[in-house]
């Protein structure tokens, strides 16, 4: 029974904390982000599990305009990491989206 007693107050002092912290502000918008540009890559690496995840995405490169609505999604962004399953450097593209970038003084 002691127990019983126990764990009800454990849960009464979670449920407690937790209003508490939906009271506070909801956080800023994010300064930072990492985007997948493309999931081509010119190596097979015995490790990589790209060929076998490769087959269930629909598009193999971010669009420009795709990469315009994130960037207005997030107008207090600082920096964008290009990262993936793929080789950034491969988009076709990648100059100008580099250049989207720079426009907006995001550090890549």
């Amino acid at each position: 029974m002691f127990i019983s007693i126990q764990r009800k107050i454990q849960k009464a002092l979670f449920h407690w904390r937790l209003r508490g912290f939906q009271t506070r502000e909801l956080p800023t918008a994010p300064t930072d982000i990492q985007l997948e540009p493309t999931v081509r890559c010119n190596l097979h690496c015995v490790t990589c599990s790209r060929d076998t995840v490769i087959g269930s995405y629909k598009k193999t490169d971010l669009e420009l305009c795709d990469v315009d609505k994130i960037l207005s999604l997030f107008p207090h962004l600082k920096s964008v990491k290009l990262q993936g399953l793929g080789e950034p450097l491969l988009h076709p593209q990648i100059a100008e989206m580099l250049r989207m970038f720079k426009d907006r003084n995001v550090r890549v």
